[in-house]
């Protein structure tokens, strides 16, 4: 089997400090990704939480974040907080 699929730079052996394993720093001190490939075609849009009253709503997916004329034009994900409905 070969490491193709495998990220330029990544490798098999998790690095350890004493017994414990520790996981690579994917995010610098201003929270932007550190060492990340995209896969070709990929994007990434930074999308903010809305706060609302009863939790918060997040815009998934906008139609003008690309250039093709997919059938849908938003995507929303609600999270409500406990003990709170929405309509």
């Amino acid at each position: 089997m070969t490491d193709e699929w495998m990220l330029p730079g990544a490798t098999k052996e998790p690095q350890t400090v004493g017994a414990q394993t520790k996981e690579p720093q994917t995010v610098g001190a201003q929270w932007n990704p550190l060492g990340q490939t995209l896969i070709d075609g990929v994007r990434i849009h930074e999308v903010r939480h809305v706060p609302k009253a009863s939790g918060r709503l997040t815009e998934i997916y906008r139609r003008d974040w690309l250039t093709d004329s997919e059938l849908v034009d938003q995507m929303f994900q609600v999270v409500m907080s406990p003990g709170h409905i929405t309509a």
